[in-house]
């Protein structure tokens, strides 16, 4: 029995029993990814080989390896934590053994009201990809099934997976463009004074030497903006979609202004 890569790209799945004739379908090799790779609800994987199969680079995404519990035979359990590939699993059970994880549309894992994105589980990195609460503050460090990640990434296209009105920005991360924020619906967004890359001036999001505009929040309630003289560059999509917006004062220093900078927006001046 064959299943086309691909043929489980869904959302919604949370639990995947494989025969032993299917197994080898998620060990792919090469340039491919696995038939469960794109399945980000996925909580509970059950195999029955008692052999495990070899499972290949792009079997899982990294996130997976920790958010998913493996259900095994009570026989094998002791084979497969130590099996190639298999044992990257952090949680793996017998098939009578009960996981009890929280699924996520958006993340790996939630703490907090916060949603991470594994990027390394060898470096033990992650990135904000989620929030629920509407003050969310991004810490430099988040603890999860007693292992440390260091936060370093805010992901990009925000917009539904945020629901928080205000949001601060760690020390940590280093990258972030208008486009990580457009259509998140944010009124503000903070940045942690100890941040070498970032600042924030009245929830407005620039470089830290205040020459570069980021982020003009989507449901910032400010009629008339007036932009700081040091300003020289704005990011594309740093003002979009927001609605409250109808007079803007550019910096003399702006020279040109890029494409869909007002992207959604409705201006008069």
């Amino acid at each position: 029995t064959a299943i086309e890569n691909g043929a489980m790209y869904f959302d919604y799945i949370e639990n995947v029993t494989c025969a032993s004739s299917l197994t080898p379908n998620l060990c792919i090799s090469g340039s491919s990814t696995g038939i469960l790779y794109n399945c980000s609800k996925l909580t509970d994987l059950y195999i029955q080989d008692e052999v495990p199969s070899s499972l290949n680079e792009g079997a899982f995404k990294e996130g997976q390896f920790m958010s998913v519990t493996l259900h095994v035979p009570s026989s094998s359990l002791e084979i497969y934590k130590s099996a190639e590939g298999w044992k990257k699993f952090w949680t793996i059970v017998d098939e009578n053994g009960s996981s009890n994880e929280p699924s996520s549309e958006y993340s790996d894992f939630v703490v907090d009201g916060i949603g991470y994105t594994v990027l390394s589980l060898e470096d033990k990195t992650v990135a904000v990809s989620s929030t629920t609460i509407s003050n969310a503050v991004i810490p430099d460090y988040v603890e999860y099934k007693e292992r440390t990640f260091s936060v370093i990434a805010i992901n990009d296209l925000f917009d539904a997976k945020c629901k928080s009105t205000t949001l601060t920005v760690n020390s940590m991360v280093s990258e972030l463009n208008g486009i990580t924020f457009y259509g998140s619906g944010l009124q503000n967004i903070y940045v942690n004074e100890r941040n070498p890359y970032f600042t924030s001036v009245d929830g407005i999001l620039y470089d830290k030497g205040v020459t570069r505009l980021i982020s003009f929040p989507q449901k910032k309630y400010l009629p008339e903006y007036t932009m700081p003289s040091t300003v020289k560059t704005v990011d594309e999509y740093s003002m979009g979609a927001n609605h409250y917006l109808t007079t803007i004062i550019f910096s003399d220093a702006i020279e040109t202004l890029p494409k869909y900078v007002f992207y959604g927006c409705t201006y008069s001046n």
